[in-house]
């Protein structure tokens, strides 16, 4: 019995990790994106089902939903940070 608690216990464990460096990679992939574009990043936020960025835009802060599939892949729910910057200045 005591084994079967140990078990789980270590499951349990292991799926937290596991959740904990997925959240890292994937924040450490979006600052590497926003790096590379000379994007200021404001804050960075962890949902259940996503991830976001605030970040400046302009002298606005502005907001990017994305998911991340691994090994730097990342999928922007509706558009970039990058094509939000371009879209406010040719606005402008």
């Amino acid at each position: 019995m005591k084994w079967v608690i140990a078990i789980v216990i270590l499951i349990v464990v292991a799926s937290i990790l596991f959740e904990v460096i997925h959240d890292l990679r994937a924040k450490r992939a979006v600052r590497a994106y926003c790096e590379e574009n000379g994007i200021e990043i404001l804050e960075l936020k962890v949902y259940k089902n996503a991830y976001g960025v605030y970040f400046l835009c302009n002298g606005e802060k502005k907001y990017a939903r994305y998911n991340y599939y691994g090994k730097g892949k990342l999928k922007w729910a509706k558009e970039s940070p990058l094509e939000k910057i371009e879209k406010a200045n040719q606005a402008r």
